[in-house]
């Protein structure tokens, strides 16, 4: 099964000072994109050919969570039914989102 690391959802009590360190330190490119959610501009960076978001705590996409981390990861797959089942037989509680 071939599975790839899509984007990483990262929950920041300072979304500009993590987002400084990510582009400016870290020179990792960005793009800000607009959340359906909110509204709200939230910052993305490329690392390979994976995404990491920035949400500030609280933030609707993250389901409102209070805590500074990686809140989740998406994952793509060529076949979504097939990987589902190969994670789901390995413990993995697996989520769809439209």
């Amino acid at each position: 099964m071939t599975l790839k690391v899509a984007y990483v959802a990262l929950a920041s009590a300072e979304v500009a000072a993590t987002a400084h360190v990510l582009e400016h330190l870290l020179e990792l490119p960005k793009q800000m994109l607009k959340s359906d959610a909110t509204g709200e501009e939230v910052p993305v960076f490329s690392i390979g050919q994976t995404g990491l978001a920035v949400f500030p705590l609280g933030d609707p996409l993250i389901d409102g969570a209070q805590r500074p981390g990686v809140h989740h990861l998406a994952l793509s797959a060529p076949d979504l039914m097939q990987a589902q089942a190969w994670l789901t037989e390995r413990g993995f509680v697996v989520s769809q989102s439209d």
